[in-house]
């Protein structure tokens, strides 16, 4: 998983079977401006959508440093 994933094409990755995340894309159904309109609150991309936070609920299998490292794991 790499890039920017947000709203439908964040459902995306997790339909594989196993994901291995780079350390800095964003992965979320939703950015932080709408927390931000919908809350009040102000959020980065990274409270929503960094690995450690996709790996603690179950949505990613393994965090790396970049794409790179990610192609290199999945080889």
């Amino acid at each position: 998983m790499s890039g920017y994933n947000a709203g439908d094409g964040a459902h995306l990755p997790r339909q594989g079977s196993f994901i291995i995340q780079a350390a800095n894309p964003f992965f979320g159904l939703i950015g932080p401006g709408v927390v931000k309109a919908v809350l009040g609150e102000d959020v980065t991309p990274d409270n929503l959508g960094e690995p450690k936070v996709r790996r603690a609920i179950g949505v990613a299998d393994l965090a790396v440093t970049d794409e790179i490292a990610a192609l290199r794991t999945a080889r």
